[in-house]
């Protein structure tokens, strides 16, 4: 089963960052009601590479994750 959009946000895009062995982190820029931005923190047989930001990283508004004490708890 392949999924596909909605993909947020004005003109949203799908990304691909290729091909990786597991996931180290995420940086997520939000506010307390929406996320802006999203970088991955890959593995990839024992090297970390990050991805780019895909959103908008820039935002004023945006503040990581971390600094709004709040869980990320389900990523569909």
């Amino acid at each position: 089963m392949e999924v596909e959009g909605p993909w947020g946000g004005l003109g949203g895009v799908s990304f691909n960052d290729g091909l990786a062995t597991g996931i180290k982190g995420l940086k997520i820029k939000s506010n307390t009601r929406v996320f802006f931005s999203l970088s991955v923190e890959y593995d990839k047989c024992g090297k970390s590479f990050r991805s780019p930001h895909h959103g908008n990283p820039s935002s004023d508004r945006a503040k990581d994750l971390q600094e709004l004490e709040v869980s990320l708890i389900c990523i569909l």
